[in-house]
């Protein structure tokens, strides 16, 4: 542990909030592609920014064709990379302080991002800053590279890795300490059945859809019952209130009446936004609204299809009436319905999941299709990241283990934890940034971190790249 970059971080506490600050302010989400801003306005402007931060701060900059860019310093043709991400999810309802004002509260900092991963990234940026000004002698070029297309399918460090080669080592602070060796694939499938069979009974499921980001849990789900006369809709509004009362969910409907006597419920089911690698922070809006419309007997082949989805998803978050729920060296299979829509013609539905590295994607389709086949719904498309597997006795694990252990004097075994660049970008691994003690806020609302946390991870983050940017690999 090196005590001058320690007293550095210390003396620079200040300032490095303040940066983070003004980065949290932009909204950096990904939208439509304009010149020179493949991933939108916003992430082009997020780029900017912190181009600019690193410039102010000395460093060299490149933007590498608007799809990311990074500061360097030190000579040498072996790199060092520090990857981190400036874009972020969307914020989701429910926020106790505005998601983008990166206000500061009982010592923590508010905001979309702050852990996930601007946060991290300025306390990385702060670890060189320090190695720096303080001359400290590396023997290897060090690269930070800031992204702006992580949260939306990693092109930009595609685009990198393409352009600009591999580095020699590094790290993404982008996951969970101690450090990461293995990051599961992270997996899209979608299905999709034409509706044939429609019928005039009632109640009749008429629309549904909930989800409008496919890398996030949903927090909000409606749908359009046709429920019969008033006395009929009055009844499944007093199933709806019990249900409601029992379970402690966010279940509410209004009643619209039509000609010929016919009422029309229409149905709201609120959650909680969060990460499909952590399915249990969450609550899905989706499916606690097919748990409830099971009840009330839909007909129809849309009801069949809510009763399905009830039978072989239902609350689970790991696949088990699926038949998904396997397990190897990397972890458990997570399994969450990320998008949902099914009317009197189409049905279309989104699974996320996190594998494990060694499951191939062809046997989880194939069961998906199997779960499913009473109904005939098909799997229409599917795509998967890489995984990663790296020795868990390599120079590079063995040394940050030991970093964040000096720091900390906590356990410092490697783990499997993460979904970060390391699946795109070779020779590198997740280290950090969420510790042992912390709440994963990861896409969830209310996303903070303590500036206590800020401070020590930009501590362990800067002897990690002095360490990396002088230690014999052999």
């Amino acid at each position: 542990m090196r005590m001058e970059i320690s007293q550095f971080i210390d003396s620079h506490t200040s300032e490095m909030t303040a940066v983070l600050q003004e980065v949290l302010r932009i909204r950096s989400v990904n939208s439509a592609p304009e010149e020179g801003a493949p991933y939108g306005k916003a992430c082009g402007e997020m780029l900017d920014k912190i181009l600019e931060i690193c410039r102010t701060m000395g460093f060299p900059t490149v933007n590498v064709d608007g799809q990311c860019g990074y500061a360097e310093y030190g000579e040498g043709d072996e790199i060092i990379g520090i990857f981190s991400h400036m874009d972020v999810v969307e914020e989701g309802a429910g926020w106790t302080y505005p998601p983008f004002a990166g206000e500061i509260h009982e010592g923590e900092i508010w905001g979309r991002g702050a852990l996930d991963n601007k946060g991290p990234g300025i306390a990385s940026l702060y670890g060189l800053l320090a190695i720096k000004e303080l001359g400290l002698p590396v023997r290897r070029k060090i690269r930070m590279v800031f992204g702006i297309d992580e949260e939306s399918g990693m092109r930009d460090m595609q685009y990198y890795v393409k352009k600009c080669g591999a580095p020699f080592s590094g790290f993404s602070p982008d996951a969970q300490f101690p450090v990461s060796f293995a990051e599961r694939p992270n997996s899209q499938v979608y299905v999709a059945k034409k509706i044939e069979n429609s019928c005039d009974g009632v109640p009749r499921l008429i629309s549904m859809e909930g989800g409008t980001v496919t890398g996030n849990i949903p927090d909000h789900c409606t749908a359009d019952v046709l429920a019969g006369d008033e006395s009929a809709a009055s009844e499944i509004l007093e199933k709806l209130q019990r249900f409601a009362e029992k379970t402690g969910w966010r279940l509410s409907a209004e009643t619209e009446k039509r000609e010929a006597s016919c009422c029309v419920i229409h149905f709201t089911s609120l959650g909680v936004t969060g990460h499909p690698y952590t399915p249990r922070l969450a609550q899905n809006a989706v499916s606690q609204l097919i748990m409830f419309l099971d009840r009330i007997g839909l007909k129809g082949e849309t009801g069949q299809i809510i009763h399905l989805f009830k039978e072989k998803i239902g609350m689970e978050y790991f696949g088990e009436s699926m038949g998904l729920d396997h397990e190897d060296i990397s972890g458990w299979l997570t399994f969450s319905n990320t998008y949902f829509k099914l009317n009197d013609e189409d049905f279309y539905a989104v699974f996320k999941m996190y594998r494990p590295y060694y499951y191939p994607l062809e046997e989880i389709v194939a069961q998906i299709e199997r779960a499913l086949s009473s109904l005939q719904i098909k799997v229409v498309k599917s795509r998967t990241s890489p995984g990663v597997m790296r020795d868990k006795n390599s120079p590079l694990i063995r040394k940050l283990s030991q970093v964040y252990g000096e720091h900390t004097g906590l356990d410092s075994t490697p783990r499997s934890v993460g979904g970060t660049y390391a699946k795109v970008v070779p020779n590198i691994c997740g280290f950090g940034a969420i510790f042992p003690w912390g709440y994963d806020y990861c896409h969830v609302v209310n996303e903070r971190m303590a500036v206590s946390d800020l401070v020590l991870m930009s501590k362990i983050y800067g002897d990690a790249i002095y360490e990396l940017a002088t230690m014999d690999f052999e």
